[in-house]
């Protein structure tokens, strides 16, 4: 493996951690082209890091991931690189990693490590880095991907079609589903996994028992858990299918309602890969 390059950038002065529920962060889409786009948290007024814009060559920030005391974000550019930052943008630490494309990173529980999903010579493992660059490691070798940190300091992530878990020193491997599943979310206690299946939601146990179906009309993708565990947020397409929206549900997949539209419900626009701030 290569070696480690970092940028960092001083600018002036997530799984779902248990907390109260702060402010979603999310990737904002403009499918008409006018409009920047990238990586929005509630009360910024502008894209968070770098941005995008429809026929630009740009990199902008995607699958956010709070830390678990809400005071930074960590997300990739979908260039190959991620970046750590202040939830307004500031304080961007770039990390590259020279040979492996990087996305989907995950706080650990204490807040000083990232796992990420890294695609090297066209096969995906998961790895681990440091917060501040140092102590990059490869965590899997038999493959693996969309990695969720859980409080108990066990990883949940996607091989083979099929969801694993396994601690953080990369022992223990273990198997959990074996009917198809992707992009699981730990609850803020770790007790239950939410992921989708077919384009539905569905929860299980860690051990891999309990598998309850939330909703039945599918097009539902990246689930979390909300900071208090009483809802979880997910995108879903539109009836026309021609928006994402943010929703969320009440456990049991009742009581859906609406979160976030993207540019102030104007049509065009698209908001995928919710995660919501913990409070503490």
């Amino acid at each position: 493996m290569g070696g480690l390059a970092i940028l960092a950038f001083p600018a002036a002065a997530s799984a779902a951690w248990p907390g109260g529920n702060g402010r979603f962060a999310y990737f904002e889409a403009d499918s008409g082209g006018v409009s920047p786009f990238g990586l929005r948290v509630d009360g910024v007024d502008n894209v968070v890091g770098p941005f995008c814009q429809e026929g630009l060559p740009s990199a902008c920030g995607r699958n956010p991931s709070w830390s678990p005391n809400g005071q930074r974000l960590a997300y990739d550019l979908g260039d190959g690189r991620l970046v750590t930052s202040r939830p307004n943008g500031n304080q961007r630490r770039f990390f590259a990693f020279p040979g492996i494309a990087a996305k989907r990173p995950a706080y650990s529980p204490t807040g000083l490590q990232l796992v990420f999903e890294g695609v090297a010579g066209g096969k995906s493992q998961l790895y681990t880095v440091n917060a501040d660059g140092t102590g990059f490691k490869q965590l899997t070798g038999k493959g693996g991907g969309q990695p969720s940190w859980s409080t108990s300091n066990r990883i949940a992530f996607r091989r083979n079609k099929n969801l694993h878990v396994v601690n953080a020193d990369g022992s223990g491997v273990r198997r959990i589903t074996s009917r198809g599943a992707s992009t699981p979310d730990w609850s803020p206690h770790s007790s239950q996994i939410v992921f989708t299946r077919g384009g539905n939601l569905y929860r299980l146990r860690p051990s891999g028992n309990g598998v309850v179906r939330l909703s039945k009309k599918g097009g539902i993708a990246e689930p979390a858990w909300r900071p208090d565990g009483q809802r979880i947020v997910y995108q879903r397409l539109s009836s026309d299918k021609v928006q994402s929206i943010i929703y969320s549900a009440r456990v049991d997949g009742t009581v859906q309602k609406t979160e976030r539209t993207g540019g102030e419900g104007r049509a065009g626009f698209r908001v995928y890969q919710p995660s919501v701030e913990p409070l503490n």
